[in-house]
């Protein structure tokens, strides 16, 4: 079990740092071409998600990295843009590209059904040592540029 949980740190650990040497061929290959908000609309789902893409440059590198912010609104919602202060707001805290999809696995304590309401698009679940873990992994293709 040990073994398990060391794995699973280094995982984390380098796919965290993975996440800001991807090239910007990379991200286009994942159809991401541009920073913004974009909008994911799944007809089996109560609400929409909001992904908004921020390119900025790292104060130790000097290189540019890009970071991505999450939101959940409903269907009927206008919003359209939204802060990284913004209540209910996920900011990734890293993430992988593989092939055309985006990855990443984000951990809460609380309740799995007040936490899914913000998690409605993950697509796994699982607890470990008090925190829920959802698992993301979308295809930016099915999505759309708003802003």
């Amino acid at each position: 079990m040990k073994n398990i949980i060391i794995c699973l740190v280094a995982l984390i650990i380098l796919s965290g740092c993975a996440s800001s040497g991807y090239s910007l061929k990379d991200y286009e290959k994942a159809s991401i071409s541009k920073d913004g908000v974009y909008k994911f609309n799944n007809p089996k789902i109560k609400s929409n998600l909001l992904v908004k893409i921020i390119t900025y440059k790292d104060k130790k590198s000097g290189t540019n990295k890009r970071k991505l912010i999450m939101l959940n609104v409903s269907k009927e919602s206008k919003v359209n843009n939204f802060k990284e202060t913004d209540k209910n707001v996920i900011v990734w805290p890293f993430y992988n590209i593989y092939k055309n999809r985006v990855g990443t696995r984000i951990y809460e304590k609380g309740e799995f059904k007040e936490l899914f309401k913000r998690h409605s698009y993950m697509n796994s679940a699982g607890s470990y040592n008090g925190e829920v873990g959802f698992s993301y992994n979308l295809d930016f293709s099915s999505a759309k540029l708003i802003k």
